[in-house]
Formats: C-alpha cells, structure tokens, sequence
C-alpha cells in the first residue's frame, strides 16, 4: 500500500505546503484583479485632511447647487453615450458659465473610473454635456467637480441607468 512508502510520507508535508501556497496565490490574484474592488488613492493622506473636508462639503451645501442627470437611459453596444445634466442653483433657476470635470462609474466596477470635461450645451442654459462609455445597466455613481466666479462645488450623486428598448 502506498501509505507504507517511506517516501510518501516524506513527500505529504511537502505537498500540503505546495498546496497551500497555490491556495494563497489564486487567491490573491483574484482578490486584486476584481474590477469590483477599489482602492482609494491617498486614503490616509485624505484622513489627515478630514477637517478641510468636511469645510469644503459645508461650502458646496450653502451655494445650493444641483446636479440632475437629465437622460438615463443608454444604447447597449454604443461606444459611448452623451449624457445630459441640468445645473440648478438654490432657487431653482439655471447655472451658466460653469466649468468642471466629473468622474463617473457602476457601482458594481468601483475600479473602473472615467474622467471627462464638462461642457455647456449650447442649445439650452444650465444643461451640461459629458461623454462616458456606459456599459452596462444600474447604479451609476457620479462625482462632480464644478467652478465658477470663485464658487467651486464638489460632490456625489447616484442615478439608475437603463437599456434602451430594441
């Protein structure tokens, strides 16, 4: 029998730690190759600075300025979709002569982030156009980054997006 050889008993530990370390490698290759995973850059950097923050996040609240996605829906297998957001200011009415970025990803792609340039539509004040490559369907998450006359206003908004019926 093959559990009398001197030499598979010789051999088991060796077999068990081999193993073990093919465990603890495909693991971790599937750990940091999850597209779903996201590290936030600077995260302590950023934890140092909470205080200035939280000032920049009170300042956004009191200019009062919205952020509303204005079509969400998206034609599954087009390069990319141009998205339309209106900007309101805190009595409602339109924000012109801004600039910003935005960054947008699915929720369930926290690593997958894509930077664009805000730009005015020039057909109607206070709408903003941003090209993304939207791919699939859901949560998306969008953050903003918006100047203007010396006012800037930073923040998140979430909007579900859809298929366009064939």
């Amino acid at each position: 029998m093959i559990t009398e050889s001197p030499k598979f008993w010789m051999l088991l530990p060796v077999f068990l730690l081999l193993s073990s370390l093919a465990l603890g490698v495909t693991t971790v290759m599937f750990a940091t190759n999850d597209p779903a995973f996201a590290v936030v850059d600077d995260y302590y950097e950023q934890g140092n600075h909470v205080d200035e923050q939280l000032a920049e996040q009170a300042e956004t609240e009191a200019l009062g300025w919205k952020l509303r996605l204005i079509n969400r829906s998206f034609e599954e297998g087009s390069a990319n979709t141009t998205l339309r957001f209106r900007l309101l200011g805190p009595e409602g009415q339109p924000l012109i002569g801004l600039s910003g970025s935005m960054q947008a990803f699915h929720n369930a792609r926290a690593s997958n982030v894509q930077d664009v340039e805000l730009r005015a539509d020039p057909q109607e004040e206070g709408v903003y156009l941003a090209e993304f490559a939207i791919d699939r369907a859901g949560w998306w998450v969008w953050r903003y980054d918006l100047q203007r006359e010396g006012d800037r206003a930073r923040g998140e908004s979430r909007s579900l997006m859809t298929e366009l019926p064939r």
